[in-house]
């Protein structure tokens, strides 16, 4: 006895009946669902569900990343300090000094990809943007074009 390839194939020597039943305690992982719990925001006493936008995502995202880079920064730091104390030959306020020259410039660099990320950003923006503009004006003129005339202009049939 099987049913859909799930069971025995025989039920001799079970001492069962070979009966197949589905399992009703069984949830199935439902992505919307689970997206949906995550994410319940309890207001006015009742649960109001949102789903996490892409917007909110790439928002996230990109703290994590400046985060990211905020650490490696530090972890560089550090490597550059331990560096200059095994060399010796710097004290405690040069090193300081030092390392806080390095921090600097290596923030005003992080600035400035961001600031050329942002340009290329906008620019791609702007360019959709003037895109779309374009394939609205060229929709219009060619419905336009292909525009069937109003009734009052259409030649009415002659009766003979």
């Amino acid at each position: 006895m099987s049913y859909n390839g799930i069971g025995l194939s025989s039920v001799r020597g079970t001492a069962t009946s070979g009966y197949v039943q589905s399992n009703r305690a069984h949830v199935r992982a439902n992505r919307v669902r689970r997206q949906r719990e995550r994410n319940v925001h309890n207001r006015h006493g009742r649960d109001r569900y949102q789903i996490v936008s892409s917007a909110a995502r790439q928002r996230g995202n990109a703290e994590l990343q400046e985060h990211e880079e905020k650490r490696k920064l530090e972890c560089d730091l550090f490597e550059l300090r331990e560096e200059m104390e095994e060399r010796g030959d710097l004290t405690n306020e040069e090193m300081d000094e030092r390392i806080q020259r390095e921090r600097e410039r290596r923030i005003e660099e992080q600035q400035e990809d961001r600031r050329r990320r942002d340009q290329r950003r906008r620019l791609i923006q702007e360019q959709r943007q003037q895109q779309q503009q374009t394939t609205l004006t060229t929709n219009k003129t060619t419905n336009e074009q292909y525009k069937s005339p109003p009734e009052s202009e259409v030649p009415l049939p002659e009766n003979r």
